[in-house]
């Protein structure tokens, strides 16, 4: 059975006091609080999100302020249904059936030992922010999206978007019509879809569509046109395509640059938790990767994640660990809705929340700016892939023979 916090352990063996559920509230309201400001980031960009933070900051403290001009009202609703489901499944009369009675139950049937408690709340507060989601836009409004939207960082938004929905089906399709892409293609195969083919084949098969047709499974007519011959081109080029956005190659480090754009967003919730830890100083295990991340979604943002966590565990030098935070700085800001009406945050205060979306050029803002220090990047990059080539994880550099 997993081992609880003596304070979690208390809750389950005494059950719940009003004294009890405010010191919740005030250790575990951070990871709420910010869990939901990712989630109406992720799903509806930065605008307002700073009114809505500082309400919820409220809420964690107990004076909660008065609602104000500057809170968008579909946000805010949002925010505090998600804060007061979450807190109502785990402030349950019966512990057994809330939120860490479930949590200590799972562990025990399944004999997991990897999953923290903070992680499993970060789950639940997804899986209720998803409930509470307002109509979604439709498929065909995200496609059109992706290749009607002239700017790069808001087509790679709806790339992702159209990711997180359809990833799973897209590689069942795929699946069941060739058999000759294994387990280890497939993912280089679902990028290829999202990243290049749907570019390059929906405006053909959206001009097909007569407006008097259904408008529905445009994902499906897509589907039917990827060919042998569109998978070849995928093989063929998955070395050179995939350092497109997705690669990690040693020869050109401009793809490293641009290889958080399409992360895999069926484990980016989890991936984002590491990615605050070690932005925030802390130091997650290489364990508790591989078992919350790459055993469940092995690609190159994840074992990113992987080699950079071992890199900052393992280095003996301050400085060392200091320039790999600026690197994870660099590239979690390049992700997400760009927002650039807000300040630079202090070296302090740098975390995945203050980063995230602010697409962060590395001389002028991560060195001359947050760091405030001459950090050579080729060098942080040179160490990130060396540690990736002597991991298990190696061939995701996908680098050709004699290639340093």
């Amino acid at each position: 059975m997993v081992e609880l916090s003596p304070f979690l352990q208390n809750i389950l063996d005494q059950g719940w006091t009003d004294a009890k559920q405010k010191r919740f509230v005030q250790e575990y309201g951070t990871i709420l609080r910010r869990s939901i400001l990712y989630q109406l980031r992720r799903h509806f960009g930065s605008e307002g999100l700073a009114a809505v933070a500082r309400y919820l900051e409220s809420m964690q403290t107990g004076a909660v302020m008065k609602q104000s001009t500057g809170l968008d009202q579909t946000y805010l609703d949002l925010a505090v249904n998600v804060w007061q489901d979450v807190l109502t499944n785990v402030f349950r009369s019966d512990v057994s059936d809330g939120l860490i009675g479930k949590f200590s139950n799972y562990h025990e049937q399944h004999n997991a030992t990897e999953t923290s408690f903070e992680g499993f709340l970060r789950q639940n507060i997804r899986f209720k922010f998803l409930d509470q989601l307002p109509q979604k836009i439709s498929q065909k409004e995200v496609l059109d999206k992706i290749i009607d939207l002239e700017k790069d960082k808001d087509r790679h938004y709806y790339i992702q978007e159209a990711r997180n929905r359809y990833s799973d089906t897209v590689a069942e399709n795929i699946r069941s019509r060739f058999s000759n892409v294994d387990t280890s293609q497939m993912n280089d195969v679902v990028d290829y879809f999202f990243e290049v083919f749907i570019s390059e084949n929906y405006s053909a098969v959206r001009g097909q569509i007569d407006a008097s047709q259904p408008r529905g499974q445009m994902l499906n007519r897509l589907l039917d046109q990827f060919s042998e011959s569109h998978l070849k081109k995928a093989f063929q080029h998955q070395r050179q395509v995939y350092g497109h956005r997705g690669g990690i190659t040693a020869q050109d480090d401009k793809h490293i640059e641009r290889v958080a754009d399409v992360q895999e967003i069926s484990v980016a919730d989890e991936t984002d938790v590491y990615w605050d830890l070690l932005l925030r100083c802390q130091q997650p295990s290489t364990e508790s990767i591989e078992a919350d991340l790459l055993n469940i979604k092995l690609n190159r943002a994840t074992a990113l994640c992987w080699s950079c966590a071992k890199l900052k565990t393992e280095s003996p030098r301050a400085d060392t660990k200091e320039n790999i935070i600026a690197f994870i700085a660099f590239y979690c800001s390049q992700n997400g809705p760009q927002r650039e009406t807000e300040s630079l945050p202090e070296r302090a205060s740098v975390s995945l929340e203050a980063v995230s979306g602010r697409y962060l050029r590395w001389e002028e803002d991560i060195c001359g700016k947050i760091f405030k220090k001459n950090i050579r990047k080729d060098r942080v990059m040179d160490m990130v892939i060396r540690t990736l080539s002597e991991s298990p994880y190696q061939h995701l550099l996908q680098q050709k023979e004699g290639q340093a």
